[in-house]
């Protein structure tokens, strides 16, 4: 399985894991990925589970908009890991949620744990936890939401795992919830750029994709719609509206005209893959 197909594998299912090697099959810089596939990942929820999050007095919610673990049919295998530090002198509490593309509650088999949808951290002063959910079973894909006290941090882990070949990583920071307006940009000139979008937000919305070159000039226009807290993943090229991307590099803007959007981007390049960094407007 090529990188871009895992990923979009991976967004079609709600996990967290931590230490597991995502791999793709077949290079992705300049190839065709399996839209499938990639469809398939990208329509997991884990960015909507992750952008509900507990309200607890001076905590804050964060998405982690792609999860995914388990063996895809074709043999290669991702794993996903949350990790979590608390810098403070005082114990802290972190509510975990894994929710599915739906927005529903999603279990995860997370390692020395066991089945969980929801899941309660305790952090000593220095402490840190890493939750996993490893390459084991069928392919599942979601996003995960973390409510951390002030001063907690955190990051997720993508590992993919072909045979034949090194296992590849991603370090993906967590997303807050709370943004209309999220800008990201990208290059397809010789590598694949796909994305993971979560509705953070209680009821359903409409996501505005605005794509633009590197000279300012705007290449394209789509639109996704997203139930209260679901998730979505897909190639960005491959979206309706957005062909024009292709062979191109530039920014794209993802809004929403009410509650809230989180947004993780991965480029794909070779037999290697990484996170792309956003911004919240």
């Amino acid at each position: 399985m090529n990188h871009l197909k895992l990923w979009v594998i991976m967004a079609a299912t709600c996990v967290v894991a931590v230490g597991q090697t995502q791999k793709l099959g077949t290079n992705l810089a300049g190839q065709p990925m399996l839209p499938g596939v990639l469809a398939k990942m990208f329509a997991s929820p884990l960015a909507a589970a992750m952008a509900m999050a507990d309200t607890t007095p001076g905590s804050t919610s964060y998405a982690l908009p792609q999860l995914a673990f388990g063996m895809d049919t074709d043999g290669s295998g991702w794993y996903t890991a949350l990790y979590l530090s608390n810098p403070n002198d005082a114990a802290a509490s972190v509510n975990v949620k894994f929710v599915g593309t739906d927005g529903t509650p999603m279990s995860v088999t997370l390692a020395g744990v066991g089945p969980v949808s929801e899941q309660t951290v305790n952090l000593a002063p220095k402490a840190t936890v890493i939750m996993e959910a490893p390459n084991s079973g069928a392919l599942k894909q979601g996003w995960t939401e973390a409510t951390l006290p002030s001063g907690v941090v955190g990051y997720g882990v993508f590992r993919q795992s072909v045979q034949g070949r090194a296992d590849q990583e991603a370090v993906v920071p967590l997303s807050v919830e709370t943004s209309q307006t999220v800008d990201m940009t990208w290059d397809d000139t010789a590598f694949t750029t796909a994305v993971a979008l979560v509705n953070t937000g209680s009821a359903a919305a409409d996501i505005t994709i605005t794509a633009y070159t590197d000279d300012g000039s705007q290449i394209g226009t789509s639109t996704v719609n997203l139930p209260s807290r679901g998730k979505t993943s897909f190639v960005l090229r491959q979206q309706p509206g957005l062909a024009g991307m292709t062979s191109k590099r530039g920014f794209a803007r993802f809004t929403v005209t009410s509650g809230a959007v989180a947004v993780l981007g991965l480029r794909f390049g070779g037999q290697a893959f990484t996170s792309i960094p956003v911004t919240y407007r």
